[in-house]
């Protein structure tokens, strides 16, 4: 992570060094982030939920589960 985060400046200290207007670069990046977010955020929700399922335990061993087949 830290090997990227240093390539990641190196490469904003590149573009600022050839004279590119890092504002627009900056809005570019928000905006693909934003756009990673949402696209995530069911993958990050299934994660959350299977993290809850995992430490609390709702469900046991002999338990009998039933589905609604309406």
């Amino acid at each position: 992570m830290v090997h990227y985060t240093i390539l990641l400046i190196g490469f904003f200290v590149g573009l600022a060094v050839l004279g590119v207007d890092l504002t627009k670069v900056t809005i570019l990046a928000g905006a693909f982030t934003v756009g990673v977010g949402f696209g995530l955020q069911t993958v990050i929700n299934n994660f959350v939920c299977g993290l809850i399922l995992l430490f609390e335990r709702p469900i046991k061993v002999g338990d009998i589960i039933q589905i609604d087949t309406d």
